[in-house]
């Protein structure tokens, strides 16, 4: 992250790395929501994984269910389960 900052303008490299620290703390709401957003997206690309190589990928979801808390990514996370069972 220091390579890539340092190829910029001071108010850049600050506005960036002030994100960055923000997202990387999970400090606020959306960075909480990132990261949840993260854990649903490896449950989405397990199940593409488990089309293409017809392996179960249990444990991603496993992952996602445990971390998950905002109600709509839940909802979107049982739904690609209910895909899964079909």
């Amino acid at each position: 992250m220091k390579k890539l900052l340092s190829k910029l303008d001071a108010e850049t490299k600050n506005t960036i790395s002030g994100l960055w620290n923000e997202f990387a703390l999970a400090k606020s709401k959306e960075a909480k929501i990132i990261h949840q957003l993260d854990k649903l997206e490896c449950a989405i690309q397990a199940h593409k994984y488990e089309i293409a190589h017809k392996r179960k990928m249990q444990e991603f979801f496993d992952e996602a269910e445990e971390r998950l808390t905002d109600k709509n990514l839940l909802g979107l996370l049982h739904a690609l389960n209910d895909m899964r069972s079909r």
